[in-house]
This record gives structure tokens, sequence and C-alpha cells, in this order.
């Protein structure tokens, strides 16, 4: 299972990004604001099937999945994170708070770390997990737990199957001088499943 529904506001217009067959996909931005006034851009594919116009401003409703490959950039290895669009529908009512659920079922590829945040005391878990697809092949999806959830998953084993629901954000942060973009799901509940 790998399920998402994010209600945002596209940014910008969708970009043809690539093509695979003669099929074509687009890119775009959608801009979700959490409950604490923050605001997550979330990167978005889409066949160009399921593109109905020019979305630049407007709110829509992308249904899809989360997908990652691996990138090369300025020659590092890196992971590219996105939400995958099996459908989109334009939102006719503006909405206060934004739908932005992810829920999936994976299996813990690399030993969770815990650590404690300096200002506030909080216990953080970073965690990757192995989603598969149908097709045999897998996304590597990074998530992040607080409190009793970062403590639960740091007490796993790497191989264990778990079933996730969160939330799918962006994260700022400077490397080498420079400002960065991490994806990660923010994880509000997860329960062992085998």
């Amino acid at each position: 299972m790998n399920n998402v529904i994010i209600c945002g506001v596209c940014v910008g217009e969708p970009k043809e990004d690539h093509s695979i067959h003669g099929r074509k996909f687009f890119k775009m931005e959608l801009k979700n604001k959490r409950l604490s006034g923050e605001e997550d851009y979330i990167p978005v594919i889409a066949e160009e099937r399921i593109i109905k116009g020019n979305y630049n401003g407007k709110t829509i409703n992308v249904y899809g999945n989360i997908k990652t490959h691996n990138i090369v950039e300025d020659g590092k290895n890196g992971l590219s994170v996105y939400l995958f669009a099996q459908k989109i529908e334009e939102e006719k009512e503006e909405i206060e708070n934004k739908t932005n659920q992810v829920e999936f079922d994976g299996y813990i590829c690399k030993k969770p770390t815990l650590r404690i945040t300096p200002l506030t005391k909080k216990k953080i878990s970073d965690f990757l997990l192995a989603v598969h697809r149908p097709t045999g092949k897998s996304d590597y999806i990074p998530c992040i737990a607080w409190g009793i959830d970062a403590q639960k998953v740091h007490k796993l084993s790497v191989g264990q199957k778990i079933s996730v629901k969160g939330r799918f954000q962006s994260r700022k942060y400077e490397k080498d001088g420079m400002e960065k973009v991490a994806y990660e799901i923010s994880v509000w509940d997860l329960e062992e499943t085998e």
C-alpha cells in the first residue's frame, strides 16, 4: 500500500520533465499549508493525460503515491522524492486547513537513529522505509517520527515491516554554504505489521 492525497495551491505552470515510451510527464509544485501556518512545497510528477489545463494559482487535490529515484547532483548521489499523481481534481471551494495524508507499508532498510532536539528536548527518529511497487522495484522513503513513535521505531530492526501514516513535508537546511530542501514523511502513527 502506498496512498497519498494532498490538497494545495499549484505554484507555477506544469513543465515537461521527461518522456518514457512516448508518454510525456510534467513536473509541478504544490504549496500545502500546515496547521502551524508553515508551508510545504511538494514536487508532483504527472502524466500529460491527467493534466486538464493550467493549474497555476489554483487549489487542487492530487491523489497518488510517493515515489523516489536516485540522482547525481554536483558529483554526489542523492534521492529525489516526489508525489506521483494518478488523479488531479480542481477544488471549487477555498479550504482553510488543506489535506496532506500519506499512508503506506514498508520495510525498515536502515537502522533508525534516535536523537533529542537541543532546545525542546523532544525525541526524534529518522528512518528509511523500502516500499515495494507491484513492478518489483522499490521506493526508499525518508521518514521522521517524534516522541513515543520515535522511541518505538528506534527499537525495531532492519527488515521489520511497518505501516505508516503521516504527512509529506519539505524542510530547508544549509549544507556547504548552500540552502537545500529535503523531502520526508512526518509520521503521526506507525504500527508493526509482521
